[in-house]
């Protein structure tokens, strides 16, 4: 992430700001997640999202519909996980 800022301060080209905090986020989860788990692998265990994600994007099967119904079924998730992991964290102070 620091290497797309700093290329888009190079360029003028900016990140959204929405990709910019959603970045930011999964580096707090995962520092949540080892905190709670020291083995714990952010990567490997988000690898068959990703891994589908772009397949996905590459076949003929790509839909855009799809893509919004599970992020609408997961919508409740995303809004509580900033204060679940706040909850996490003055746990584990």
């Amino acid at each position: 992430m620091i290497k797309v800022l700093y290329l888009g301060g190079i360029t003028g080209i900016q990140p959204p700001p929405d990709l910019v905090l959603f970045v930011k986020e999964l580096v707090s989860y995962d520092g949540v997640a080892l905190k709670l788990d020291p083995g714990f692998n952010f990567i490997e265990s988000f690898k068959p999202f990703i891994e589908k994600g772009l397949i996905a994007q590459e076949s003929q099967d790509f839909n855009i519909e799809e893509i919004m119904s599970t992020l609408t079924k997961y919508k409740k998730l995303f809004v509580e996980l900033p204060a679940i992991s706040k909850k996490l964290e003055r746990l584990l102070k």
